[in-house]
């Protein structure tokens, strides 16, 4: 029992520290598909059917006075009896030593399906955000403050194992936005489960990703993720570098995601940024 009990607070201990930190300049948010397909094209709400939270924080230690750092929570909801998805999003971002971004993502899907093998979805989602640079005392700039709304509408085709999204925004300029997915999941036994994804991105960007899948939900992680008795798991991914996923399950309900990431063909390591280390915590309900 005293094992259990210890075990139990190393885990929580861990959830600390990694949901915390991050040894990186930025977010890597291209290969973080828990959340950034929602984001993408809001036309995936509908694809978890479940209610779902998950948050992701990071900060650069560095030796500069405010360091950069992102936090990010993201509430999702599906309504099986109105076929519709929603998501609600707060994000903060600070960029560098004088710039701050902070906002809140509002989000929409119906889903519809068409004939057994066919479904469709429509989805639209608005980020109200302020964008503010806060210059040093000693610099003799302006402080300015930019508010804005950035919309994205998505339409999401999905006839069997394979996937089709289209999704139009307004982040900067007009961008068009199309996504090729073909899933393949797999129950090994009654305890472990296994899904590979191809997905084609923008048409001309190809690459494989493997995703972990349960049989209540499946949850688009860049690795081949193995889960045994909703214990541990452990994947990688192959994407213009090398990433190593560590994944726990605790109490059944809280993941802890830590992924390790590789550029410049140097083992865990990165010439640019250095180590990187990223947290993210999901909780389903």
């Amino acid at each position: 029992m005293k094992l259990k009990k210890i075990s139990k607070y190393l885990v929580l201990l861990n959830f600390v520290l990694i949901s915390n930190l991050q040894f990186a300049q930025s977010f890597d948010k291209s290969v973080l598909h828990i959340y950034n397909d929602y984001l993408n094209n809001p036309a995936f709400i509908y694809a978890e059917k479940t209610i779902q939270i998950n948050a992701i924080g990071g900060t650069s230690l560095t030796k500069l006075n405010n360091n950069p750092n992102e936090f990010m929570i993201n509430t999702l909801a599906y309504f099986n009896k109105i076929s519709s998805g929603i998501i609600i999003s707060y994000h903060k971002e600070n960029t560098g030593a004088y710039v701050n971004n902070q906002g809140v993502i509002l989000g929409y899907a119906y889903h519809q399906k068409i004939h057994q093998d066919l479904e469709i979805s429509i989805g639209v989602s608005f980020d109200i955000f302020k964008y503010k640079f806060k210059p040093d005392n000693q610099l003799n700039i302006s402080s300015n403050t930019v508010s804005d709304v950035n919309y994205k509408a998505g339409l999401g085709l999905k006839y069997k194992n394979l996937s089709v999204s289209y999704a139009i925004h307004n982040n900067n300029v007009n961008m068009l936005d199309t996504n090729f997915i073909w899933t393949k999941s797999r129950k090994l036994n009654n305890s472990v489960f296994v899904r590979y994804d191809v997905q084609i991105k923008d048409i001309w960007h190809f690459y494989p990703q493997l995703s972990y899948f349960d049989d209540n939900t499946p949850k688009l992680l860049p690795s081949l993720i193995v889960d045994y008795k909703n214990i541990v798991g452990l994947g990688f991914e192959y994407w213009n570098n090398i990433n190593i996923t560590a994944y726990v399950k605790f109490f059944k309900k809280i993941k802890i995601i830590m992924l390790i990431k590789h550029q410049n063909n140097v083992l865990i390591y990165d010439k640019t940024s250095g180590w990187n280390l990223l947290g993210q915590v999901q909780i389903d309900l």
